[in-house]
């Protein structure tokens, strides 16, 4: 929700604020929990924290703490009130960052 409000220039006031940091700090602990739940390997439930860290790593941590951290730095850069122009020379050296240009 915070890309939209950076983008679209949204004013981040009232109810609009507050669903902007819960969802920020929902998907933030999400990660801490996601870590620590078991998965089936072979019709048997894993509960080895290490094993359970390791499998969350491999698969969806990258993903997921992308996601998180761009939220929050497009939360920060709503509340600045960050201009257009900075914020479309940082998303487009995040999509070639993506697409691994150089």
């Amino acid at each position: 929700l915070a890309p939209f409000l950076v983008v679209w220039d949204i004013p981040l006031v009232g109810a609009l604020h507050a669903s902007v940091w819960i969802t920020s700090t929902f998907w933030t602990i999400d990660i801490g929990i996601s870590s620590n739940i078991g998965f089936y390997r072979g019709g048997e439930v894993i509960r080895d924290v290490r094993q359970i860290c390791w499998s969350y790593c491999r698969s969806w941590f990258a993903l997921d703490l992308l996601v998180v951290v761009l939220d929050w730095v497009s939360l920060f850069l709503a509340q600045q009130g960050t201009n257009l122009t900075t914020l479309r020379m940082v998303r487009l050296l995040r999509i070639l960052r993506i697409l691994n240009v150089r």
